[in-house]
């Protein structure tokens, strides 16, 4: 049976929820080779990615993400928090005062 980008996306979060990233962000990158047009691929590799302190690459993850879904303020939130911890402040503001107009709720923002 041949995967789909859907089924690595699922694979990763059974990864994720295992606590085991390194496998969830290689399932993440398959799906965003089969489909790279998936929001969800993109946000969640951003995630993992900072989960393992990799920040600068979880950076460049998220503004896919958020060109594929620009209204999803957990994007802009996640991308805030990935620059505040490489001190990119202005930039975090900038993602987070996005997240908060987009969804005032936002837990964090």
């Amino acid at each position: 049976m041949q995967k789909t980008a859907i089924t690595h996306i699922h694979e990763a979060n059974h990864f994720i929820e295992s606590g085991n990233l390194d496998e969830a962000i290689a399932a993440y990158r398959r799906a965003i080779e089969l489909n790279p047009n998936l929001s969800w691929s993109h946000h969640n590799l951003g995630e993992a990615l900072a989960k393992l302190g990799q920040f600068e690459e979880a950076i460049a993850s998220y503004p896919r993400a958020i060109e594929l879904n620009p209204d999803f303020s957990g994007s802009y939130y996640h991308l805030g928090d990935a620059l505040d911890r490489q001190q990119q402040w202005e930039e975090a503001v900038a993602a987070f005062r996005k997240a908060t107009e987009l969804n005032a709720d936002h837990f964090g923002s």
